[in-house]
């Protein structure tokens, strides 16, 4: 099982990634369609949490969590 942090770490690296940005330039706070993702990168983003947590998400769980912060809160519970 892995902490909110490190999720929350975790999807930090993939916005930085996908975007070409730093990570210092990501706001845990800020809401992720400010960074440009679209509908393919958040079923690309939601697909590998799945993956790398072995849980199960539902389709708009990042439309219902648009921060990284409450993102990453979610699913740290949604391991349990």
């Amino acid at each position: 099982m892995r902490t909110e942090t490190e999720i929350q770490q975790w999807i930090i690296d993939k916005v930085a990634s996908e975007f070409e940005m730093e990570t210092n330039e990501i706001d845990i706070d800020t809401p992720l369609p400010e960074y440009g993702i679209d509908s393919i990168t958040i079923v690309h983003i939601t697909t590998e949490i799945e993956s790398w947590l072995d849980i199960s998400l539902d389709a708009t769980t990042m439309y219902n969590y648009t921060t990284i912060k409450d993102l990453s809160a979610f699913v740290a519970n949604a391991q349990n």
